[in-house]
Formats: C-alpha cells, structure tokens, sequence
C-alpha cells in the first residue's frame, strides 16, 4: 500500500475521498493507515463498518484478523 511521505499524509489524503465512504475496500484501507498509525480504535472502527458492508467470504476473514491485531494492542 502506497501512501504520501508519511503514513499521515496519506491518511489525510485518503479521508478527503468522501464518494468512496460506503465501499468496505476504502473503509479497509482507512482502517489499515490507522492501524499503522497505531490508532487502534480508529482502525479497529473502520474494520467494522467495512466488515459489515462486506459481502465476500474471503474478505470478511481477513477483516476479522485485522480486528483481531487490534484488539491485541487495545
């Protein structure tokens, strides 16, 4: 996953694509910049929207070990 010079840069960036909200790949990968953040509850709340708007088997397991990371450090 790319981001801008920092891992902040890119979140702010990121959040500024407000017509992606509601599509659980950009909820995931807004989760994942606050995870790198170490922001876990932020993550840990994008993982979940997106978990429940997601409808793919695969998807939802690796959701679920993205929450599971963390919950490790909550």
């Amino acid at each position: 996953m790319g981001y801008a010079a920092t891992i902040e840069e890119g979140l702010r960036s990121l959040l500024e694509i407000s017509e992606l909200k509601d599509n659980y790949y950009y909820q995931t990968a807004v989760g994942d910049f606050y995870l790198m953040s170490k922001e876990f509850n932020r993550a840990t709340d994008y993982y979940l929207e997106a978990l429940r708007t997601c409808n793919s088997r695969s998807q939802k397991n690796l959701l679920k070990k993205k929450l599971d990371s963390c919950k490790e450090f909550m």
